[in-house]
């Protein structure tokens, strides 16, 4: 996946990123850029607030065709 950055059009990378609930970010390299944007961003997760661990595991569970109840609680495990 390439995400260019909307400030300065460079190719951005993922960074980790600790002051953000996903822990990465992605990253313009340009020195005097340096701009960060959500992992999310522009993604079907975008507007979720569940963390993308949770997430990721509910999509894991819905693809195997897991019963709603079953995934919640597998989920809820974590």
């Amino acid at each position: 996946m390439v995400i260019n950055c909307a400030r300065c059009g460079a190719v951005m990378h993922e960074a980790r990123y600790v002051r953000v609930e996903d822990a990465v970010v992605w990253r313009c390299p340009e020195r005097r850029c340096r701009k960060t944007t959500s992992v999310r961003k522009g993604s079907f997760f975008e507007g979720a607030h569940l963390p993308l661990q949770k997430l990721i595991e509910l999509v894991y569970w819905w693809a195997i065709n897991v019963s709603h109840g079953e995934a919640q609680s597998q989920v809820s495990a974590l």
